[in-house]
């Protein structure tokens, strides 16, 4: 299986975020724990071998969204579907949202944690109108990327909030 694009980035040293494009319309977030071999696993300790895992998921076709405005209606559990962050279970994101909410110090690390959160919250097909990304939100999606600080993080929020998006 090939994927369109494929970005990993180290959240810290114990884990990993995936963002995987299936194909043009289908995209796959994961956050996985890094062993000290390497080896990546899931939350209870699974070894997962990256490329077969995502060759291998099966995800059904989003439904039209009856909302008006468009995108897709998407169960909680489907990997498409944004995440929020006061569920996440790894122990790594919810201190590093906490520092940046309470106004503390943030480390590279938890810089890295918020802006692969963020990702996976923007990079979601729920946003989309008709299976189309507008302009705003395509450049929201692109600019995560420069996100290296905490005033990146608080410009990028500032953008997503003129936009309707509210991550937290």
């Amino acid at each position: 299986k090939s994927f369109a694009s494929l970005w990993v980035e180290m959240v810290t040293p114990e884990y990993v975020s995936v963002l995987a494009a299936v194909d043009p319309t289908r995209e796959v977030h994961l956050l996985l724990r890094r062993n000290p071999d390497g080896t990546l696993c899931d939350d209870t300790g699974k070894r997962i071998y990256l490329f077969q895992y995502l060759g291998d998921i099966a995800m059904p076709e989003p439904k039209p969204a009856d909302a008006p405005g468009g995108g897709v209606l998407l169960d909680r559990n489907d990997p498409r579907a944004p995440k929020y962050w006061m569920y996440e279970t790894s122990g790594v994101l919810k201190p590093a949202i906490e520092a940046y909410l309470e106004g503390r110090e943030m480390t590279a690390s938890q810089v890295g944690a918020v802006r692969a959160y963020l990702r996976q919250w923007i990079c979601s097909p729920v946003w989309e109108v008709g299976g189309e990304a507008g302009e705003e939100l395509e450049t929201l999606r692109r600019n995560i990327n420069a996100i290296r600080t905490r005033d990146d993080i608080t410009k990028w929020l500032h953008a997503a909030l003129r936009e309707g998006h509210d991550p937290l």
